[in-house]
């Protein structure tokens, strides 16, 4: 055996030579029990996968452990399908995406600094996510997790994106400076250590299967393959597939294609910095540390199961009442088949009963029987009881309450006798809060991968991407984050859940607290910090078209007071709000890291003071000469006279 070609190490995690071979076969050889583990779980998501396309005439067989077509009792069974999952879950979805992740950063302190630092980390999460796409793959990864229960976010630093810091010979770039990337994983493709461990940090690894072509894998790693025809699931039903059961939904074949493993597992005490392997057509491409200080994976879940990994989805519980609902309208349509069949009762050797039921008794046809026998007799049935249609329509009522949708989400009608537009917004209300759980654990993995984001760009971020991010304005917070960069993860939501307190109750609640005054100082006015994130929250405009220049003012006295802490003491601009850089720079001279500055470098605060000094008596200046004009207006009339 080889010792392994390494292509970003020498050395393996505990600095150890090691062998490719023991390698990979140690990674496959683990992923396949795992596989195996999971077999039971994988079994139901394609169940669920059958009954949203429509193929409900199946089950799982405990003992082959495979989806089997449930077979009729009798021949001349109806075996209709009337497909309500479907639509039901169209509307889960539907209202699902009416729910926002626009998300910011909160201050760790009360100090401008950390406010500072905040404000950079919100809009370089504001950045990743528009980069990336991320509503795109949001509404990806709620259909998946809406049919299997669960779906996955992979985040990882992307160094072939970005803009270019060098260019070859041919003036292709060749050094970029990164980007965040992060890429949709559905259940089938990520493989646990612990099926039943609940929460991520319980898990000590993480196995990835993928399915690539085999371009992709020759621009991700440098390795050169033909590929093969590889078995794959895809999210939506594939038209071709024959009426078998034991495909499935979804599944389907990629041709010039090659799986690529990546095993993940955390830090520590035996590797403190991780473990990460990549398994690529076979081949070893990377055995080294974990490139970050956690496994950068998330988990989206439809509904939490306890002491299980995975999560469930709705459908799970609306397969027994779909079954029932199905064999209840196939009984109805029984019923009128009988009845359309026109059955007769004949005496023994009265009609030739195989010519009768060859070509049956159409309307106008004669029934010709023997002679001195009985004619034959229409068969009479008893009418259909009324209770078989109001279980129907129970089943069905059953079936959107377990979705947690009514017929208002559904049809948009109403229940008999209720006309009220209070009741109307009630019955909405209620039906959003139902569904609220599932928006609430979509929106708990996307502040997971939030906070994997910052840590990434910790790690990766340069001072002049930051910049270019935040933009020129807020370079004293920039340069404050590159100081003492990222220091807060407490990671928040800019508007509440949706489906729970929508936005109509979201805009009166503001005007409410708007018109009691709970927005004013001391003077009775709202500041214009305030204002602008009002408009902000109130989706009225977006921020960078109502920055006015109060806001520009504020922003060029951060500047300078970061400018300082590098060593350049600010000065006076013509066109400096003399009110404003006072607040700003006497915010800063109240806060630790100006007393001790005050200790490392006197000269720097005394002319920090200095500047403070003179923008306050500029300002004393304009007012004399403010008032001394106002006088002068109202003494000219007086004069004349």
């Amino acid at each position: 055996m080889k010792v392994i070609e390494k292509v970003k190490t020498l050395f393996s995690p505990d600095k150890k030579n090691v062998f490719e071979e023991d390698v990979v076969h140690a990674v496959l050889t683990e992923l396949e029990k795992r596989k195996e583990e999971r077999r039971p779980f994988e079994l139901q998501w394609r169940l669920n996968a059958n009954f949203m396309a429509g193929k409900q005439l199946c089950e799982i067989n405990p003992y082959s452990m495979q989806i089997e077509e449930m077979l009729p009792a009798y021949d001349y069974e109806e075996r209709g399908v009337y497909n309500k999952i479907a639509p039901l879950m169209e509307t889960r979805l539907a209202n699902l995406k009416t729910v926002s992740f626009a998300m910011s950063v909160k201050p760790r302190t009360d100090e401008a600094d950390d406010y500072d630092k905040a404000e950079v980390a919100s809009k370089l999460l504001r950045y990743a996510s528009l980069q990336g796409n991320f509503d795109h793959k949001k509404n990806m990864l709620m259909q998946w997790a809406e049919l299997t229960g669960s779906a996955f976010l992979l985040s990882f630093w992307d160094e072939q994106k970005g803009p270019a810091l060098a260019v070859d010979e041919e003036g292709c770039p060749s050094v970029r400076e990164g980007e965040i990337g992060f890429t949709l994983l559905s259940p089938y493709e990520v493989y646990p250590e612990h099926l039943y461990r609940q929460g991520m940090d319980e898990q000590g690894s993480f196995i990835i299967e993928q399915v690539m072509s085999a371009k992709e894998i020759y621009d991700l790693y440098g390795i050169e393959t033909d590929g093969r025809e590889i078995d794959t699931v895809v999210l939506t039903p594939v038209s071709s597939l024959p009426e078998d059961y034991s495909l499935r939904m979804g599944d389907t074949k990629l041709r010039a294609s090659e799986k690529v493993i990546t095993y993940m597992e955390k830090p520590s005490v035996k590797h403190p910095e991780g473990v990460m392997a990549l398994i690529a057509a076979g081949r070893l491409v990377y055995y080294d540390r974990l490139p970050f200080s956690r496994i950068p994976l998330t988990i989206f879940r439809a509904k939490e199961a306890a002491g299980q990994f995975y999560g469930t989805s709705v459908i799970e519980e609306l397969i027994p009442l779909q079954r029932a609902y199905n064999g209840c309208k196939n009984k109805i349509h029984d019923y009128i088949t009988t009845l359309a069949a026109n059955s007769f009762l004949v005496e023994e050797g009265s009609v030739d009963v195989e010519a009768m039921e060859e070509n049956g008794t159409a309307p106008g046809t004669p029934v010709v029987y023997k002679k001195g026998y009985s004619a034959p007799v229409p068969l009479r049935h008893e009418s259909m009881p009324g209770e078989i249609y109001v279980e129907c329509e129970q089943l069905a009522r059953d079936m959107e309450y377990t979705a947690g949708v009514s017929q208002l989400m559904v049809v948009g009608s109403m229940s008999a006798g209720i006309t009220s537009g209070r009741a109307i917004n009630s019955l909405r209300e209620i039906d959003s809060t139902r569904m609220a759980l599932a928006a609430d654990n979509m929106r708990a993995g996307a502040i997971e991968t939030a906070k994997i984001w910052l840590e990434i760009y910790k790690e990766h971020a340069s001072g002049s991407m930051v910049l270019s991010v935040a933009g020129s304005n807020d370079f004293g917070s920039v340069l404050t984050w590159c100081a003492d960069d990222i220091n807060s993860y407490d990671v928040y939501f800019d508007t509440e859940n949706e489906l729970k307190y929508s936005p109509e109750r979201q805009k009166e609640a503001f005007l409410s607290a708007y018109n009691m005054g709970l927005f004013t100082d001391e003077n009775g006015r709202i500041p214009e910090r305030f204002k602008l994130r009002a408009a902000e929250l109130m989706r009225i405009g977006e921020y960078g078209t109502l920055m006015n220049e109060t806001e520009l003012q504020m922003k060029r006295a951060k500047r300078e007071n970061s400018l300082l802490l590098t060593g350049k003491p600010p000065e006076i601009g013509e066109f400096d709000n003399d009110d404003v850089h006072i607040e700003e720079h006497r915010r800063f001279a109240l806060q630790l890291r100006f007393d001790a500055l005050r200790t490392k470098r006197p000269d720097l605060a005394q002319a920090f003071s200095d500047h403070i000094h003179a923008h306050m008596e500029r300002s004393g200046q304009r007012a004399e000469s403010e008032n001394s004009k106002g006088n002068q207006e109202i003494s000219a009339p007086q004069d004349k006279l």
